[in-house]
Order: C-alpha cells, then structure tokens, then sequence
C-alpha cells in the first residue's frame, strides 16, 4: 500500500479538492484503449488482450467488456486515478477505496460519482489540513494526480469528438487559411502602395531641389562676373 500512496502527485501542483467537481463528464475517464495490428485486418487490444475486427476500435472501446478491462489495467499497474482504489476481495464487481475503506461499484461512472461525492471530498479536504490518523497524512499528501487526469479525460473527450468532425475542422482551417492569405496579400499590397507613394514624393523633391539648382547656378555666375567686372 505504501507503493500506492507513493504514486499521488504533491496536491498543491494541480488544485485543491473543489477542482474535482470543476469536470462535469465521467465519459472516458480511463481515456481510449491502445491496439497493435496482429495482421489478417485485426488489432489487439494492447490493456485487455481482447481481439477486435480492424475498423471496430470505437465500438469496441464503448464496449462494457473493455471499460472493465480498463479498469483492471490501470488497477494492476497502478495508473491514475486508480491508484486510491482496490479490488474488493469479496466481489469482482466492487472497488475499495483506500481513502475511506467504502466499496465503490466497479464502473467509470460510480467511480466519478464516487470521487465527486461529499463523503469523499470532505475527508480529502481533512487530509489536505493535516487532519489524516495514523500517519496517513504524510503517506497521502494529495490527490492531485487524480485532479489531473480527471481534466485529461475531459480533454481526451473533447479532443475525441473533435476528431469525429475531422472534415468539418479540415474545411474550417482550409478556409482560415485561405482568408489568412487574402489578408496577407492586402497587407503586402498596401505596403507597397505607401512605398510606392513615398519613392514618388523623394523622386518629386528631388526634381524640384534639381530645378532650383538649375536656376540658381546661372545666376550665382552672372553675379560673380559683374563682380569681377567691376573691381
């Protein structure tokens, strides 16, 4: 149990215990499993072993067979946020929770219930003010890693369902893209157009000081040899 408790992040990195809440969706909350290709158009499941038909990877990882198999997975290696839970030795179908020795039903969503539910957050909320018994305080310093994952899988969610639109999104950036250049096109056009009119403006000063000096060097001379004459 000691290796469990080692595995929890330092609390104060990620949030406090109202942050659990903050994530309003247990969809995926152990994320999408892994396959490697075994040939012959199929995959194998890389957390449960289960082999499934190339092409039927979403429906499999929707599969109540799969979440299961998550769960025990991240159970028997210890991954977030199951690293606080057990298994019940009574039932294959319960968890227990370290934290406060409830059995929890073995499923994502009572599991986010769970973690989200009064019972449990304040005695996270004890254990945070160094109100832990037994010298638990030290062992179970925070659940920040649970807060992190918990964010992660909302963005796994988001980053999923994104995917899904990957055309739409295509199209939209396609779009950006080509508004983008129109712009950059009009912006190097104008900066062009102020060149051009600043290089017109020195080519006009230019004949015109050229005009004045034309005018004037003749008249510095007829000067000058009226002055010669004269002295």
């Amino acid at each position: 149990m000691d290796n469990d408790w080692r595995l929890l992040s330092v609390h104060t990195q990620t949030g406090t215990a109202e942050e659990f809440a903050n994530v309003s969706c247990f969809e995926n909350l152990l994320g999408s499993p892994a396959f490697v290709d075994i040939r012959n158009g199929r995959l194998r499941c890389v957390e449960t072993v289960h082999e499934v038909v190339a092409g039927d990877e979403e429906a499999y990882a929707r599969n109540k067979r799969c979440r299961l198999g998550l769960i025990d997975h991240a159970l028997s290696h210890g991954k977030s946020p199951l690293t606080m839970f057990s298994q019940c030795l009574i039932s294959r179908s319960k968890l227990v929770c370290k934290l406060i020795g409830d059995t929890v039903n073995k499923n994502e969503e009572h599991i986010w219930k769970y973690v989200n539910g009064k019972r449990f957050l304040h005695r996270l909320e004890q254990v945070e003010r160094g109100a832990g018994t037994s010298g638990k305080t030290e062992k179970i310093q925070s659940f920040g890693c649970l807060s992190q994952v918990l964010v992660q899988s909302q963005s796994r969610r988001v980053t999923k369902k994104t995917a899904k639109n990957k055309e739409d999104v295509n199209r939209d950036w396609t779009k950006y893209d080509h508004y983008g250049s129109a712009t950059m096109i009009m912006r190097l056009k104008a900066t062009i157009h102020s060149l051009e009119g600043q290089m017109s403006s020195v080519i006009e000063k230019s004949a015109k000081y050229a005009q004045i000096a034309a005018e004037e060097v003749p008249k510095t001379l007829y000067c000058l040899g009226v002055r010669l004459t004269t002295e």
